[in-house]
């Protein structure tokens, strides 16, 4: 069974993929945890959509909302997927 991850971090967004791109960077960059990352698209258009589901990859989840729900919700949403105590 695996053990759950040290630390999740939620990062919420919408129509901002190089900004998502730079967190997701910064989150999976860190020294001495092995973190999940959530990243939760709130809603995105286009070709910003299809940019933030590039990030998707070992260490970061994916959730994405077809229609903007609001930040809160979208936090909200990745906290429901967090695996960290």
């Amino acid at each position: 069974m695996m053990r759950p991850p040290a630390v999740s971090v939620v990062i919420p967004t919408k129509d901002r993929p190089g900004m998502a791109a730079a967190a997701v960077a910064s989150a999976t960059g860190q020294r001495g945890v092995e973190p999940e990352v959530i990243l939760v698209d709130d809603g995105s258009s286009g070709a910003a959509a299809r940019r933030l589901a590039e990030l998707a990859g070992d260490s970061v989840t994916i959730v994405r909302h077809e229609h903007s729900l609001g930040v809160a919700r979208a936090r909200n949403a990745g906290l429901e997927r967090a695996g960290a105590p």
